[in-house]
């Protein structure tokens, strides 16, 4: 049972009803989010909680979109939503912890990074590329820098490509207001097999030991 659960999950046709597209899917999700935002602006005195959820959840909707200029006004409400509340989440305020450095929200990791992850661990090795940038006041990744490449270029070159084109984040906020942050960084794992073992040559046979000659029989041949 659990496992076909985990398939159903995983299969496109079991995940949207008959009759709906991707598209009539993400309409209604953002139809369903739209009007969670107007139940809580129609409370008289709201907490700032439901509107500080629905409104980050909007804004990350649009971010994951690649529409940060329908993204920003649901953050700043989710922001001022956010510096109404006095009490800490782990000692920190709640915009701290929700805009006080930005979020990756998703990214397309590169491909065939993880080609070899049903491998046994004993044949693989996991090394990581780590790159630095800056998420601009957008979400997007800015001034791209390879720090390590784990000893391939090609693997730095594609978690480069792939962090610049699909890379999208939740800025982070000052004041209220979206800012460029500099010096983030990210570290992209890849799966790779490890080297076979040097194999070593047989080692040659021993050589019979010599047998020593009978003196008796040497002695017999000699001349008088």
């Amino acid at each position: 049972p659990e496992d076909g659960r985990a398939s159903m999950f995983h299969d496109p046709a079991v995940m949207i009803p008959s009759g709906y597209s991707t598209g009539m899917m993400a309409t209604e999700g953002e139809r369903a989010l739209q009007r969670a935002a107007d139940i809580v602006d129609r409370v008289p005195q709201p907490s700032p909680v439901p509107a500080l959820t629905v409104r980050t959840q909007l804004g990350d909707w649009y971010q994951l979109r690649n529409q940060p200029e329908r993204a920003g006004p649901h953050y700043q409400l989710a922001w001022r939503a956010a510096a109404q509340l006095t009490e800490k989440l782990d000692g920190k305020s709640y915009t701290d912890v929700i805009f006080g450095k930005p979020v990756l929200l998703h990214m397309v990791r590169p491909e065939q990074w993880n080609r070899y992850a049903q491998r046994p661990p004993t044949e693989v090795e996991v090394r990581n590329v780590l790159v630095e940038l800056t998420v601009d006041a957008l979400g997007r990744p800015d001034a791209i820098k390879l720090i390590d490449d784990s000893g391939d270029a090609k693997r730095g070159d594609r978690t480069v490509a792939s962090i610049r084109n699909s890379a999208r984040y939740r800025p982070r906020f000052e004041n209220g207001a979206a800012v460029a942050t500099p010096g983030v960084q990210l570290s992209q794992p890849w799966i790779l097999l490890l080297p076979p073992p040097p194999t070593t040559a047989p080692a040659p046979p021993d050589k019979p030991a010599e047998t020593p000659a009978d003196p008796a029989t040497s002695q017999s041949g000699e001349q008088p």
